[in-house]
């Protein structure tokens, strides 16, 4: 089973789902209005593996052990709002705001994720800009090790693979 952490539309979950149909997708977030429409969303591809949950970060996830679990969630620093592109701007400010250096989500799921992860089970998640740094220092007191960070069309450091290691 693979789990989507902060779905909100449900483009992550529901890609998922449709090119893996072998594979259970459970896609959750904070936000019932996100929920409804991320299971519009899915609707219209009539997907059977996928299932969504109301929770907060990790507060409703079943006390399972996972294989994947990805996540784009806020990460825009505070003080960077206002820099943002007018259409990002539309966004609810909980889907975008990550806190003072934009790691706040980052940290906690980092932190709470080897609760949830199988041993060899994969994280990845979606970064800002500079934050590659700050995610290798937050991992170090983990049970997690970073496979690769993986480079946008711009060259910025975007997506962060993890891998539980240890037990």
């Amino acid at each position: 089973m693979l789990v989507d952490i902060g779905t909100g539309c449900g483009n992550i979950a529901i890609s998922l789902a449709k090119n893996f149909p072998f594979i259970s997708v459970l896609a959750t977030d904070i936000s019932k209005t996100a929920l409804k429409i991320a299971k519009l969303n899915a609707l219209r591809y009539n997907l059977k593996n996928i299932s969504f949950l109301y929770s907060d970060l990790f507060k409703n996830i079943p006390r399972q052990k996972f294989n994947i679990i990805v996540s784009n969630p806020p990460y825009i620093p505070s003080g960077d709002l206002k820099t943002l592109p007018e259409e990002v701007q539309r966004e609810p400010r909980s889907a975008l705001e990550g806190g003072e250096k934009g790691i706040s989500f980052l940290s906690k799921i980092i932190k709470n994720v080897p609760h949830f992860l199988k041993k060899g089970g994969y994280l990845i998640l979606e970064i800002g800009i500079s934050q590659d740094n700050l995610i290798k220092k937050i991992i170090v007191q983990s049970k997690l090790e970073l496979i690769k960070i993986v480079k946008d069309y711009q060259k910025i450091p975007r997506i962060a693979i993890l891998r539980k290691n240890r037990e």
